[in-house]
């Protein structure tokens, strides 16, 4: 997987405020339920919003650094105690600007 420009991030950042958390981060931090839970939702979307519960081990910042890893996914921005991560479907719905 390719690494993402600045202007892309910037674009699905754009993107990504809109957006309510879907997968929550409670306190077993990265576990494999949510592993589960956060690959169900990139099969019906690209750019999944996260948060990170206060009660969790892992700060928000540690969950960012790992969670695209180990989810194949880009990490695009934390804000807070949420967390937005891409990964592009097999026939993208979201069309990034090019590449320059």
């Amino acid at each position: 997987m390719t690494e993402l420009t600045g202007k892309q991030r910037r674009y699905l950042r754009s993107l990504g405020n809109r957006l309510k958390a879907t997968v929550h981060i409670g306190k077993e931090g990265i576990s494999d339920a949510l592993l589960a839970s956060l690959e169900t939702e990139f099969v019906h979307r690209e750019l999944v919003k996260l948060h990170v519960n206060p009660n969790c081990e892992m700060t928000p910042k540690e969950v960012a650094q790992a969670l695209p890893g180990v989810a194949d996914a880009h990490w695009v921005q934390t804000i807070g105690r949420s967390v937005v991560l891409y990964r592009p479907l097999e026939e993208p719905e979201i069309v990034l600007p090019a590449a320059s």
